[in-house]
């Protein structure tokens, strides 16, 4: 099934979700980091950004269907200079892939 919808802004209230969306793209963190991801990769998520910038000028959306948070976006605002929106991270659950 395809699924469809805006995204919803994401907090770190939602590690949890981000990290069960984590687990079901492991293959992209056993490629990237030779590990499967944690549950504080996903807190990562809604902090790592580079030095110069704070996590209040990142956006982490996300889009959820029935079966959960099927994708996850962090979009940092002016960066690497103002007026630049900057996708830092996007991931998709492997069972969404390919769908156009």
């Amino acid at each position: 099934m395809m699924m469809t919808g805006a995204p919803i802004k994401r907090t770190q209230a939602d590690a949890a979700d981000v990290a069960d969306l984590y687990n079901r793209c492991s293959d992209y963190f056993l490629l990237q980091d030779g590990a499967a991801p944690t549950l504080d990769d996903a807190r990562e998520l809604f902090s790592d950004v580079p030095p110069e910038k704070s996590a209040h000028n990142q956006a982490v959306l996300g889009w959820k269907g029935p079966g959960g948070l099927y994708a996850i976006a962090a979009i940092l605002r002016d960066y690497p200079r103002d007026g630049t929106w900057y996708l830092g991270f996007m991931i998709v659950d492997a069972a969404q892939r390919g769908r156009g």
